[in-house]
């Protein structure tokens, strides 16, 4: 008997600024190969042209990539942090009752009906949810898992989840109708900083991802893949250019010249002393990183908040992790491992889809932390003042 052979396919649809990038990998044992990429310009929003793009690439998918019955795709959706100001996080608690004193299929039946009515609303398109944390509720006694707690004993259950949202007048929430309208599946649905934690070791440890990008500050908490934690801070980088560009007597596009080399060679301005133009846009860049650095320590400080470990993901990482050990020397800093996405020619936010859709890859500890409600934070400073380069975070109430 001839043995089938299966194809494992990973299609991603990566919205950007201006853009909607493809990219089709294909599984074989576990090692990645690109075989695919395509893209489409979304400066001006057009129904027409994404639905033509998309049945355009269904069709090239079947006939040249996906081409037997046997094969499985799996497609995902990933979106920029710093797209769009409307994006919310919501930090929820819900609360059930156990009338056999038991978790079992008519408390599940609940759950998953009160699930299914959080993705009908007239306001906000739900981007994606996640429980991180089961409570069972006996008198006085509260057990927590991080899975859903079949059969325990429990008077009442609380499930902690959390929900990102986005208003439906955003192109997102279009893009998104229109691809189900192309009878196109989406297996994950994520912001850049959820597929980027999806890379974490789980080591019952609260990892927090720190994702900066000139456009947005992200700190994004996870446990077992599951987001319990998020703060955005959108960046006014025109602002902040405009300013360089005065206090230098340059021009916006040799500024931002200057920034990028500046960038590039740190370690060279970093030994340097003098009045040259170089050093004081590195001297400009340093402080901006450290009002970063300061607003994402002061908030997880506020909210008390414990960091196992604080993994950098952005194109500066090495700066911000010298920044970082000499502003708060005791905090554990890692730099995000890029060799399996530099070795396959992919993505690390891909390969975190990728670990998402195939659970046994991670591993999931049986983590329960005591999570923390997150207040709004506003902090005040010089540069706020000067530059609001920083605007404050858009965050959903309880």
């Amino acid at each position: 008997m001839l043995e089938v052979i299966m194809k494992k396919i990973y299609v991603n649809f990566f919205l950007k600024k201006t853009r909607l990038d493809v990219t089709v990998v294909e599984d074989i044992n576990s090692k990645y190969f690109p075989v695919f990429q395509t893209y489409l310009e979304t400066k001006n929003f057009e129904a027409n042209k994404i639905k033509e793009f998309i049945t355009n690439f269904k069709k090239y998918l079947k006939s040249k990539v996906a081409t037997k019955k046997n094969d499985v795709v799996k497609y995902s959706f990933i979106v920029k942090d710093s797209l769009y100001k409307s994006l919310k996080f919501v930090n929820q608690t819900l609360t059930f009752d156990v009338p056999s004193n038991t978790v079992d299929q008519q408390v599940w039946k609940e759950v998953k009906n009160k699930l299914e009515e959080q993705k009908e609303s007239s306001t906000y398109e739900l981007i994606n949810s996640n429980i991180y944390l089961y409570e069972t509720i006996n008198n006085d006694v509260v057990k927590s898992y991080s899975t859903f707690p079949w059969n325990k004993q429990a008077l009442k259950l609380n499930i902690n989840q959390g929900l990102f949202v986005i208003t439906k007048d955003t192109w997102l929430a279009k893009i998104i109708n229109i691809i189900k309208e192309c009878n196109l599946k989406l297996d994950a649905l994520l912001l850049e900083s959820q597929a980027l934690s999806a890379n974490l070791e789980e080591k019952d440890k609260a990892k927090y991802l720190f994702h900066f990008d000139w456009n947005a500050l992200v700190v994004n908490g996870s446990m077992n893949a599951k987001t319990f934690f998020y703060e955005k801070s959108n960046i006014d980088f025109k602002n902040f250019v405009n300013y360089l560009s005065k206090e230098l007597n340059k021009s916006k596009e040799d500024t931002i010249l200057l920034l990028e080399a500046v960038v590039a060679n740190w370690k060279v301005y970093q030994v340097l002393n003098d009045e040259t133009e170089g050093y004081k846009a590195y001297r400009l860049v340093i402080s901006l990183f450290d009002q970063a650095i300061h607003k994402v320590k002061a908030f997880l400080d506020q909210n008390n908040q414990k960091v196992d470990e604080l993994v950098l993901n952005c194109k500066n990482s090495e700066i911000f992790m010298d920044r970082f050990n000499k502003l708060y020397p005791e905090m554990n800093v890692a730099i995000l491992d890029d060799n399996v996405s530099t070795l396959f020619n992919i993505p690390n936010s891909l390969l975190g889809i990728i670990n998402l859709l195939n659970p046994e890859k991670i591993n999931c500890e049986d983590m329960v932390n005591t999570l923390n409600n997150l207040p709004e934070y506003k902090p005040k400073s010089f540069w706020n003042k000067l530059f609001s380069w920083i605007l404050p975070s858009q965050r959903a109430q309880k």
